[in-house]
């Protein structure tokens, strides 16, 4: 769906919109306090993407690796038709977690972050996400 955003630098620029959120789900505490905003939840991204699809929303929010996942495991018809904002409302790392329980655990991670980082190095880390659509 193209359409000219504009630039989107603030909480206050989304205030003409619609915005499809998840039920239940933890956005940044701005984004969750600001009242000021249309929000309409669902239980679902699939369900926000199809109200998107629909014009029943102007935005919905989520993080594009997921997005792009769910489009492309659960909503095909969606692909080519959304498109991703540059600047995202919010950006959270992902971390890779191992019980203390686990003997091993620092074996573990340390071998992990040891493969991640070669992987990264060769080019087979973009390649992979590349062949995913990320």
């Amino acid at each position: 769906m193209s359409q000219n955003w504009g630039p989107l630098y603030t909480l206050e620029d989304l205030k003409p919109y619609k915005i499809g959120i998840a039920r239940d789900y933890a956005y940044q505490p701005e984004f969750d306090k600001a009242t000021y905003l249309k929000k309409e939840p669902a239980r679902t991204l699939v369900l926000n993407l199809k109200k998107l699809l629909s014009k029943r929303v102007d935005l919905t929010l989520e993080d594009e690796w997921v997005a792009k996942y769910e489009i492309a495991n659960k909503l095909k018809e969606a692909e080519g038709k959304v498109e991703f904002i540059d600047n995202a409302l919010s950006e959270n790392p992902l971390h890779f977690v191992v019980s203390r329980k686990n003997p091993n655990h620092e074996t573990i991670v340390k071998k992990f972050n040891e493969a991640l980082a070669a992987l990264k190095k060769d080019g087979t880390y973009d390649e992979i996400k590349a062949l995913h659509g990320f």
